[in-house]
């Protein structure tokens, strides 16, 4: 019998990213409020959950060599992204029905998710 070596933290953080992106991705697709359909979802799930890791990810790159540094630039990307995504959702799906909202009225729904997307893609990125 061979002894199983443990899970690295960046595979257990890639794999909540996974978790994370499908349950994220199956909520929007299933709210109505999130716009018209389909075309809404997609392009909510994609800036609100696919670019703000990968901005992630890709801020924690260019600091590879400053643990702290890749770190906090991992999480202000994310958040920035997700926010931003956010605000685009608004203002080309839900603007037109009403009115776009202030950044700053957007801006809470993007920073918790942002946040979490920038921490996992720093733990992925420091520990693979």
């Amino acid at each position: 019998m061979t002894a199983r070596t443990p899970m690295s933290t960046g595979r257990i953080a890639l794999a909540i990213y996974a978790v994370f992106l499908a349950g994220y991705a199956f909520w929007k697709f299933g709210d109505p409020s999130a716009g018209s359909g389909f075309p809404a979802a997609a392009f909510l799930v994609l800036t609100t959950a696919v670019a703000p890791y990968l901005a992630s990810l890709a801020a924690a790159r260019t600091m590879s060599r400053r643990p702290f540094a890749a770190i906090a630039l991992a999480l202000v990307a994310g958040l920035f992204v997700c926010v931003g995504g956010y605000a685009a959702h608004w203002w080309w799906f839900l603007a037109p029905e009403g009115g776009a909202p202030a950044v700053y009225d957007v801006a809470p729904r993007g920073i918790g998710w942002g946040l979490l997307q920038g921490a996992l893609a720093a733990i992925v990125f420091r520990r693979t």
